[in-house]
């Protein structure tokens, strides 16, 4: 079982962190609504998400144990100079 809700967190409950209401959805890199509500805690940070259905998303692809989609991901747009 893929162990939804492990990764979820409301915006109350998340810490601090770089990420904020400006940044893409981490799922599908759609704008996110201001305020945030809906956030996912990956690799230390909160990362904000557009809505419901991209959170469980990406939830159930980490609790998959693909993560590593995310931080290729990351790794390609940080070599292109964030574009």
């Amino acid at each position: 079982m893929f162990g939804l809700g492990l990764n979820r967190a409301r915006a109350s409950q998340v810490p601090s962190s770089t990420a904020k209401a400006a940044d893409p959805c981490f799922h599908c890199g759609l704008p996110v609504p201001d305020p945030v509500t809906d956030w996912l805690l990956f690799d230390g940070q909160r990362r904000p998400m557009c809505c419901a259905a991209c959170l469980a998303a990406a939830d159930m692809i980490i609790g998959a144990g693909f993560a590593a989609h995310y931080r290729a991901r990351a790794a390609s747009a940080a070599a292109d100079g964030g574009k």
